[in-house]
C-alpha cells in the first residue's frame, strides 16, 4: 500500500517507502522480507525506445524500460547540443542612458 501510495518511481522518490531505500526513483536497497512482486515492472508499448515511450512509462509509474532510457538520454543530448548552439541574447541596459 506505501508503493502504490507513494509512487516512488513516478515520483523519483527519495527516500524509505514499502521497505525500500528508494534514489531518484531507483530500489537502492531492500528488506529481506520484501516481495518484488509489489514493484510493477515496465510494460512494453507501442512507443517504447522513443522519448513519447519514456514518458509513457513515467505517466503511468513505471520504470522507463532500457531502451526508452536510452531514447530519453539521447534527446536531453540533442536539446544540450543545440542550446549550445544558440546565440546568447544582449540586455540593453535603457536606464543608464
Amino acid at each position: 500500500m506505501c508503493i502504490a501510495t507513494v509512487k516512488p518511481a513516478q515520483a523519483k522518490f527519495d527516500g524509505i517507502a514499502g521497505g525500500r531505500l528508494w534514489c531518484n526513483g531507483e530500489v537502492i536497497d531492500a528488506l529481506d522480507d520484501v516481495s518484488d512482486e509489489e514493484l510493477t515492472e515496465p510494460k512494453l508499448r507501442a512507443s517504447c525506445g522513443t522519448e513519447a515511450g519514456a514518458k509513457d512509462h513515467t505517466r503511468h509509474g513505471e520504470r522507463p524500460c532500457p531502451s526508452c532510457r536510452q531514447a530519453a538520454r539521447e534527446m536531453a543530448q540533442r536539446r544540450n547540443a543545440e542550446k549550445a548552439k544558440e546565440p546568447k541574447q544582449l540586455q540593453l541596459d535603457l536606464a543608464s542612458t
